[in-house]
Parts: structure tokens; C-alpha cells; sequence
């Protein structure tokens, strides 16, 4: 009982942030994969490698410029979508 006690103290603690970092970072990636032509927009056929994208992509291309920025996708990703 006190080796893990211990243990919990010692262990390096992540910021209470850290998940949603981590997260941040893989839509980060996702977004930069997609992005085959490097534009920093999806278009609608790149947006085609992630379903989800593809189907809402009027959606989340909030500003209808006919392409999706990674500001938009992050909102999207957290959902603050209209």
C-alpha cells in the first residue's frame, strides 16, 4: 500500500489540459494528411478521406468560400459548428 502510494506521487503528472492537447495535435494531423495539395483548405475531394467531413462539408466550410480551413475543422472538431 505505500509503494503505490509512493508511486502516485512521484509519478510525473500530466496538466489537467493535456488530453485536449493531444487531441488538438491528431486533428492537427488529420487535417495536414488530408490536405494533399498543401493549400492549408480542403477541398471537397480531399475532404472525401474523412466521411464525416465529406458529408457536413457545407457545413463546416463556414465562411462558403468552397473550401474548408483547419480553423473550420478545428470548430468543427469540438463542435462549435453552426
Amino acid at each position: 500500500m505505500r509503494l503505490r502510494r509512493l508511486r502516485e506521487r512521484l509519478a510525473p503528472r500530466k496538466p489537467a489540459n493535456a488530453a485536449s492537447a493531444g487531441n488538438d495535435q491528431d486533428a492537427t494531423a488529420r487535417f495536414q494528411k488530408a490536405d494533399k495539395n498543401g493549400d492549408k483548405l480542403l477541398d471537397e475531394e480531399e475532404a472525401k478521406s474523412m466521411p464525416a467531413v465529406a458529408e457536413q462539408f457545407k457545413q463546416i466550410d463556414t465562411n462558403g468560400d468552397g473550401g474548408i480551413s483547419e480553423i473550420e475543422f478545428m470548430a468543427a472538431v469540438k463542435g462549435k459548428t453552426k
